[in-house]
């Protein structure tokens, strides 16, 4: 169903009979409790009180990010309910998939995640907030669902924009929406390390503002603890929802004892294999390069041998 001024007989916004307000809250919940805890993108209330507070009461627009924004959030947490309720997509020799719900070719939310790949337009382009952001949730449903190139190409991005965005605007670091570009930098950083790290991809160059970015602050976070402190044990539960800033905080300090061990260990491989080539050419300039040659099992051993963490 359409509704908003029309143009040229196409709707400029439209709602989803199939999204009732109930089925909106799950999808939202689901996402929150799941993805939003690992990657703290969104601010659960901003989102819940602003963008879908705003689209209930005036549709989805086109070119509108916070429409966008809610429709990858709704197919995140249909992923979230239906794989884990749902049935495994496939079983092979009686051993059930670790994925469930839905199909390899039509996982759960697909309906949802491409009316939001529809309506990406020039947001996608920008390099704003909302556009990292969107990214980067594109990224975590293509991972969601095994679509890993897919997921390095809208990371990369993400990073990308968000360095741009860094660069180029004022950001007041101790304001709401600071706060948010601090998680999204931070999200970015961790996402393009979980393929740098393991297969060597190449990376954007994000990580080297690192020491630049102050770590997220989660100022809803603080803000419950401080209800909870004075309302007492009724505000209980949201403080312990509040605690996914410490799974966070974690991650961050983990990731840069891996990177740091990581540097550690190329950078001594480079070294003994600089060192094993040194020795070779003394070799050849005493006997002559036609007479010696270098053999594969020769570098390797002389780098494991020289390798303090082999």
């Amino acid at each position: 169903m359409a509704i908003g001024n029309t143009e040229q007989g196409r709707a400029s916004s439209v709602v989803f009979p199939t999204l009732g307000v109930q089925q909106i809250q799950e999808l939202s919940d689901a996402y929150f409790n799941t993805f939003n805890v690992l990657y703290p993108v969104l601010n659960r209330e901003a989102f819940m009180n602003g963008t879908v507070a705003r689209f209930l009461r005036d549709g989805y627009g086109d070119g509108d990010s916070g429409s966008v924004l809610a429709l990858l959030v709704f197919a995140l947490g249909a992923v979230a309910v239906d794989g884990v309720f749902e049935r495994p997509i496939s079983v092979v020799n009686g051993q059930p998939s670790g994925f469930r719900g839905g199909t390899v070719d039509h996982p759960p939310g697909l309906a949802l995640f491409n009316e939001a790949r529809r309506r990406l337009g020039f947001i996608w382009t920008q390099c704003t907030l909302e556009s990292v952001q969107l990214n980067l949730l594109q990224a975590t449903y293509y991972e969601a669902t095994s679509r890993h190139l897919d997921f390095w190409r809208c990371t990369v991005a993400a990073s990308m924009a968000c360095q741009v965005l860094i660069r180029c605007e004022p950001i007041d670091w101790s304001s709401a929406t600071g706060d948010l570009v601090k998680r999204a930098y931070w999200t970015c950083v961790l996402s393009e390390d979980l393929y740098h790290l393991d297969l060597d991809f190449p990376q954007t160059g994000i990580h080297t503002m690192e020491d630049e970015i102050p770590l997220p602050y989660f100022h809803e976070a603080q803000e419950q603890h401080q209800g909870s402190s004075v309302a007492g044990g009724s505000a209980q539960a949201n403080q312990e929802r509040s605690h996914f800033q410490y799974h966070f905080l974690a991650v961050i300090a983990l990731r840069r004892l891996i990177a740091r061990i990581h540097n550690v260990t190329h950078e001594c491989r480079a070294i003994a294999l600089d060192l094993f080539l040194r020795n070779w050419a003394v070799k050849a300039d005493d006997h002559g390069a036609g007479a010696l040659s270098i053999a594969p099992e020769e570098v390797s051993q002389s780098v494991i041998l020289r390798e303090p963490y082999g």
